[in-house]
Formats: structure tokens, C-alpha cells, sequence
């Protein structure tokens, strides 16, 4: 379940259970702290790239009207590497495509999520950054 944190332009949706520790967030003294302080275009702007770059979906952007900003994404399936940490990251699955595990089950359709590659993950079949 996504927390939802209240911004003074926009508003997030943070699912952290779904974090790949892809690193985008982390810049310009982090999303959160930006959607509670951003006060100007530049600042939404900034928000908005850093939650389209979420590989795993983690951080959804929403309007003051209550619309989720999603990046649009081919489908496609592609392994996210980590040449920082020297790791193999997780699976990148994006576009929409239907999720469905060895036992039948289907997960809800998103339009990203990453997939733990490692077997570590206590989120399975979703990477929760367990492979750092």
C-alpha cells in the first residue's frame, strides 16, 4: 500500500515495498522533502522527473486534482544493472505488461515494476533493493 504524502503543488505516492534503490529520488535534497517544500514550477518539474525515472513504480506523482502522473513506456522487458553498488539490479518490466506467477497467480497491471533477479527479495516476485 502507497503512503500518500501532501505537497504544497503536488502530492506522492510512495509504495517503498516496491523500491529497487534506483537512485533517482535521492537527488536535489530528495523527492519527499521537494513535494513538501516545492513551491514553484521548477520544483514540480524536478518531482515529476524523478518519479517518471522510478524504474519499480515506487514514486507516483499526483496532481491537486487527483490525477497520477505515469511516464509513457513501450512495453518491454530489460535487467537493471547498478555499476555504483558493482550489482546486477532487477528486472525492468514496463509498459503495462500482465505479471503472472509459476503458480497462476496475476498480479495487478502496471506500467513499471522491477522484478527480483537475486531470490532475495522479501517482496517476490518484486525487488524490494534486497541484492545491495
Amino acid at each position: 500500500m502507497a503512503e500518500f504524502i501532501e505537497g504544497k503543488q503536488v502530492d506522492l505516492l510512495d509504495a517503498e515495498d516496491l523500491c529497487a534503490v534506483a537512485r533517482f529520488c535521492d537527488t536535489k535534497s530528495g523527492t519527499w522533502n521537494l513535494v513538501r517544500k516545492a513551491e514553484n514550477v521548477d520544483a514540480v518539474d524536478i518531482i515529476k522527473h524523478h518519479c517518471e525515472y522510478c524504474p519499480s513504480g515506487r514514486l507516483t506523482m499526483v496532481t491537486k486534482e487527483g490525477e497520477r502522473i505515469e511516464p509513457y513506456l513501450m512495453q518491454g522487458i530489460s535487467l537493471l544493472d547498478d555499476p555504483e553498488a558493482a550489482e546486477k539490479g532487477p528486472l525492468w518490466v514496463k509498459g503495462g505488461i500482465e505479471i503472472e506467477d509459476a503458480q497462476g497467480k496475476c498480479y495487478p497491471v502496471r506500467n513499471r515494476v522491477t522484478l527480483c533477479c537475486c531470490g532475495k527479495s522479501k517482496n517476490k516476485p518484486f525487488c524490494d533493493s534486497s541484492h545491495m
